[in-house]
């Protein structure tokens, strides 16, 4: 049964490296298969260049939503070669009350080739397999959806591309203590802090204070060091052994830490100073309830006075309500990040300074959020946004404090990567 052409779509940009040409879909059409399992197939030609492939299904226009189009497969969400190619879709499983729309020709699909060097905003790199990257349009488009796959928080690692470049914006607790930054880069960051899951499959070893428990890959890795998440000063590559050396050698993604500049702007997600990345204002009080993360006052006050307290014989003791929180357990900022507040403090990339606002880009990251500039072997290096042991005033994108090169002076401390986008 014909249903529709599809559209085509061809996306163009510079934003890795120039193309040789720029892709184009042509011969796109849709066809379903009358009987059971009444499988829809998408064929199209791709010309030109490589692309990344993405395909959207509409009824009179719009969209029917990616969470109803969520059993794709074929040439679709990755790289694909110039030729012919096919998608398959199972739309009874996935849009089943939608069915009969489908046998009337009342569905198209759009078929869109994105530039290599201008991926979607989302890339999902399987970290069992090597140089394994999908790409997708939206965190709705994730199979079986970005926390009820347990996949993208334990065997595999989420990134969401932030729009930065070129936006003034306030650094800092406020006019006084802070100053203007203007990113020079998007970038993409990691949706969720690493977890112990994703640590435990690059590094193969246990890296937290809760790592007896049945629940805890679920959980963000919790004592990681300089040296561990990168092992080199910058501008030196992450060694080989390093998490963000085994990323790169892994999945082909030039992983990163995050300068405090990129960090806090992707803590505030758009917002202003006084309010939570979720559009919330933080109070002063240290028992806030409106904070949107774990912290001392909400299952993550474990009952210690120090690091050393913690031991791995009592770690079996926390579940998922004190400690620190599975990633994911609460809501995403607005710019779908999760975990920002509370839970671990975050390692950068900076060399720690007591005051950003007197540095004017000289000594921690430079005016246009770059990275530091200088630091010993030794330096403090600074990290962000509180912790389970902090009290909800601490809990925010202007929170900081710091941490030496080859040891953890506040306990817990976890990572998350980025990846730079050149500038055009």
């Amino acid at each position: 049964m014909k249903l529709t052409n599809c559209i085509a779509i061809a996306m163009a940009s510079t934003v890795f490296a120039a193309p040789a040409a720029v892709p184009e879909i042509t011969a796109a059409a849709m066809s379903q298969n009358q009987n059971p399992p009444q499988l829809v197939t998408i064929t199209y030609t791709l010309e030109n260049a490589p692309a990344i492939v993405t395909v959207d299904i509409q009824t009179n226009g719009v969209s029917i939503g990616a969470k109803n189009f969520a059993n794709v497969e074929g040439d679709v969400n990755q790289v694909v070669e110039p030729g012919n190619h096919t998608i398959t879709w199972l739309a009874t499983e996935s849009w089943p009350s939608n069915k009969v729309t489908l046998a009337k020709g009342g569905a198209r699909a759009v078929v869109t080739a994105w530039a290599t060097n201008s991926p979607p905003d989302y890339i999902v790199a399987d970290l069992t397999k090597t140089k394994s990257l999908k790409y997708y349009t939206s965190a709705e488009a994730l199979p079986g959806g970005i926390i009820s796959n347990t996949i993208y928080r334990t065997t595999h690692l989420v990134m969401k591309r932030i729009k930065a470049k070129g936006i003034p914006w306030m650094m800092g607790a406020s006019s006084s203590s802070g100053y203007t930054v203007t990113l020079t880069n998007d970038f993409f960051m990691s949706v969720f802090e690493t977890t112990q899951g994703q640590w435990e499959i690059l590094r193969s070893e246990k890296n937290s204070k809760f790592s007896l428990e049945s629940d805890y890959r679920m959980r963000p890795v919790d004592i990681v060091t300089h040296n561990r998440a990168r092992g080199a000063n910058y501008p030196a590559d992450p060694t080989s052994g390093s998490l963000l050396g085994k990323i790169r050698s892994t999945t082909g993604i030039e992983a990163e830490l995050p300068t405090e500049a990129q960090w806090e702007y992707a803590a505030r997600a758009g917002n202003v100073e006084g309010y939570w990345g979720h559009g919330l204002p933080y109070l002063s009080t240290s028992s806030d309830a409106n904070l949107p993360g774990r912290y001392k006052f909400n299952g993550g006050n474990v009952g210690e006075n120090s690091a050393t307290e913690i031991s791995l014989a009592g770690a079996a003791n926390y579940g998922v309500t004190n400690g620190t929180a599975w990633v994911g357990s609460y809501a995403p900022n607005n710019f779908g990040l999760y975990d920002m507040n509370g839970n671990c403090w975050e390692l950068c990339l900076d060399y720690y300074a007591a005051n950003i606002a007197s540095l004017n880009g000289a000594v921690n990251i430079n005016a246009d959020g770059s990275g530091p500039a200088t630091g010993s072997a030794t330096s403090n290096r600074a990290i962000r946004g509180g912790c389970i042991r902090s009290a909800a005033s601490a809990c925010r994108p202007t929170s900081r404090n710091s941490t030496i090169y080859n040891d953890i002076s506040y306990f817990p401390t976890g990572v998350r990567a980025v990846w730079n986008v050149p500038v055009e």
